[in-house]
């Protein structure tokens, strides 16, 4: 199955980049009916779900919400300040 884009990158031009280090994820989400998810603090978020699943929807603040009489499975792509030390890009991985 493919992966349906919920939130168009339209929406968030308005959200700025955060400054310095960042941090970002992925998530998967069961997101009950009438449910919000909303952004972290100064965040970049961005949600997908995949095709044939139930529809959610995203605010202008980044929250992805769902509006179904159902839950959704939801797949949650967040860019947020990184927070305490923040390791080498090369930390952790084996040496080439």
């Amino acid at each position: 199955p493919g992966i349906r884009m919920e939130s168009p990158l339209a929406v968030h031009e308005r959200t700025a980049v955060p400054a310095g280090p960042a941090a970002l994820r992925l998530r998967k989400v069961d997101l009950a009916p009438d449910a919000t998810l909303p952004a972290p603090a100064g965040a970049l978020q961005i949600a997908a779900t995949e095709r044939g699943a139930p529809s959610v929807g995203s605010e202008s603040d980044g929250a992805v919400t769902n509006p179904g009489r159902e839950a959704a499975t939801v797949y949650v792509l967040t860019l947020e300040p990184a927070g305490g030390a923040v390791a080498s890009p090369g930390a952790g991985s084996p040496a080439p």
